[in-house]
């Protein structure tokens, strides 16, 4: 879904940039739901260190400190 916000946001401001536009599920390898994290339009950052200033840490040692980013580009995830 495209995300909606008002006229009065524009990109890069606080209340564009905390708008959530989805949810991200994280499932465990026993298929299990180990998390749920909004994704704003500023995007979201998962890794296992707490450090490196991840939205979502997971304690996986196959996982690394900064392993990935998603954001909302052009109408997309990326």
């Amino acid at each position: 879904p495209t995300p909606s916000v008002d006229d009065d946001d524009e990109p890069g401001t606080v209340a564009a940039v905390a708008q959530a536009v989805a949810q991200l599920h994280v499932y465990g390898a026993d298929n299990t739901l180990k998390t749920t994290a909004p994704v704003s339009l500023a995007g979201i950052s998962i890794g296992r260190s707490k450090r490196e200033h991840n939205d979502i840490v997971l304690d996986d040692p196959q996982i690394s400190k900064r392993h990935a980013r998603i954001a909302y580009e052009k109408g997309r995830f990326v």
